[in-house]
């Protein structure tokens, strides 16, 4: 709510809002993302206080997306929700859920990412058709914002984490298995081991000795919530 948002409802360990609605947000994006990122430094620092306490740690997940949807008074007069329905709102919980997927906490869409690009750092994560969908789509990694909460800077490591990731993906899109295989061997020496790294040297090393038709367009197509 500090941020702007919008809550809709809660799912039972779940949040769902939305910005933009029922005032025009014209940092909508830039709000969501801002929400999320506090979200996990807040839940960072409890999970830091429990471990030491020698209670359970929780992982959040997040998915972001932007774009059109219903939003208004929804059903009918015995119960009525504020509420927004559409793509958009579905494509955002399959993001949540990729998380899982790819052992990360805030997934962002490639139009959510256009929109605050300049602002934030992000390392493009995959190429993916959520479950239910054929089409693919670019996703992020949401990781920090520059010029706002000091909290929420990115370390001079993750920069260079991205700057590394970002070179050894744009290759990896573009079928040059060796080189991308050299940098993401690159990131792993520097960086220690890391899931979506050791993800992508496999496929890398997959794809160098049985390579993939002339129509590739690098979409995995997600089979999970």
């Amino acid at each position: 709510m500090k941020a702007n948002g919008t809550i809709d409802k809660y799912i039972g360990d779940a949040v769902m809002a939305f910005w933009g609605a029922p005032i025009v947000d014209k940092d909508q994006a830039l709000n969501a993302c801002r929400a999320a990122l506090k979200l996990q430094h807040r839940l960072n620092e409890l999970n830091r206080k429990w471990a030491m306490e020698e209670k359970p740690i929780l992982e959040t997940r997040i998915g972001i997306h932007t774009g059109n949807v219903i939003v208004g008074n929804m059903g009918s007069s015995d119960r009525m929700n504020y509420t927004a329905l559409g793509d958009t709102v579905n494509l955002a919980s399959r993001l949540e859920g990729a998380n899982k997927i790819y052992h990360t906490h805030i997934i962002i869409s490639e139009d959510a990412y256009t929109e605050i690009h300049e602002f934030c750092l992000a390392r493009p994560l995959d190429m993916v058709a959520v479950k239910g969908k054929t089409k693919g789509i670019k996703i992020y990694e949401l990781l920090g914002l520059f010029h706002d909460d000091p909290a929420l800077l990115p370390s001079e490591s993750q920069v260079n984490y991205c700057r590394l990731f970002s070179k050894a993906f744009h290759l990896y899109a573009e079928r040059r298995w060796e080189l991308a295989i050299t940098v993401f061997e690159e990131i792993k020496n520097h960086f220690g081991e890391d899931f979506t790294t050791a993800l992508y040297l496999e496929r890398c090393h997959n794809f160098k000795d049985n390579p993939p038709p002339e129509d590739w367009d690098g979409v995995v197509h997600l089979t999970e919530k």
